[in-house]
């Protein structure tokens, strides 16, 4: 997904905590395999070479997560539409090279988009493409999709308070111990800006922009993976901090787990936003999933 995934856990042990988020990272690398378009051999690459013939079968989780996307689609009026995969694709190239695209090329590319011309089939699980050149872009629905099933692994292992970060989306479960929730701080894209803070407890929220100074650490190679220990590590990714409310790390009888995995390959250039901000986001303390 291009991205970086980060997991905060509290359990009794460290033995628990840490096979959990091993079994978390393990599920999100399985959906990256299954939903990244960075990706050659994923399978929603694959249905975009197969764009323009018969239907395609596909996985449980492309499916779930391409009609959930058709159903957000149709009560937006259109507003999401994950066939934008082929506009995407022509401004990435923008971002990276700085050259505008050719008229031609974007009149191509808008030809290719429509939720009407993709179809899926429940009874089959098969998804047909009915242009030739159609993309599938998942990048607004898959992070958060990842950071869903990265929480239920947890809550399988009996992990219940946990922060799942897959860049910008991040999904909250039980509050850390002897805390009301965790405190996801908005960073503003104008340095000189106080920063939103969210109380989240079995909550979610999404963020985007691009602040230079908040872009993921990547660990170097042999320091990735996750850090045990009992401490806390602060997740920092695209202008948003997390960290458990009100305290420090992990209290006495829990211990705490943390670390992250990059997702697939990352562009070097970001878009920055440009104009006002839409103004402050803020969550409920606490909210039903």
């Amino acid at each position: 997904m291009g991205t970086l995934v980060r997991l905060v856990v509290y359990a009794a042990d460290q033995a628990p905590a840490s096979a959990a988020a091993r079994a978390a990272f393990d599920r999100v690398a399985e959906l990256d395999a299954a939903l990244s378009d960075y990706r050659d051999a994923s399978e929603v690459s694959r249905l975009a070479r197969a764009a323009g013939g018969p239907p395609v079968p596909v996985g449980p989780d492309l499916f779930a997560v391409l009609d959930r996307a058709q159903e957000v689609a149709r009560r937006s009026g259109g507003a999401f539409d994950v066939t934008v995969g082929p506009l995407v694709r022509l401004w990435r190239r923008t971002l990276r090279t700085g050259d505008w695209p050719d008229p031609d090329r974007r009149t191509e590319a808008l030809s290719c988009v429509g939720t009407d011309k993709m179809h899926l089939e429940p009874a089959a699980r098969t998804v047909r493409l009915d242009r030739a050149g159609m993309r599938i872009d998942l990048g607004g629905i898959a992070k958060g999709y990842a950071g869903d099933q990265a929480l239920r692994v947890l809550r399988a292992l009996e992990v219940s308070s946990a922060l799942v970060a897959v860049g910008g989306d991040v999904v909250a479960g039980e509050a850390p111990p002897g805390e009301a929730g965790w405190v996801v701080e908005i960073q503003p894209e104008e340095p000189t800006r106080a920063g939103e803070r969210l109380l989240l407890r079995q909550a979610a929220v999404s963020t985007s922009g691009a602040a230079d100074g908040d872009r993921p650490h990547w660990p170097a190679p042999g320091h990735g993976g996750r850090a045990g220990g009992r401490h806390r590590r602060q997740p920092r990714d695209r202008g948003l901090r997390a960290r458990a409310g009100g305290g420090g790390g992990a209290r006495r009888g829990h211990a705490g787990s943390s670390g992250d995995r990059p997702l697939g390959r990352r562009d070097a250039r970001l878009p920055r936003l440009v104009g006002p901000s839409p103004g402050p986001l803020r969550a409920p303390t606490t909210c039903g999933r």
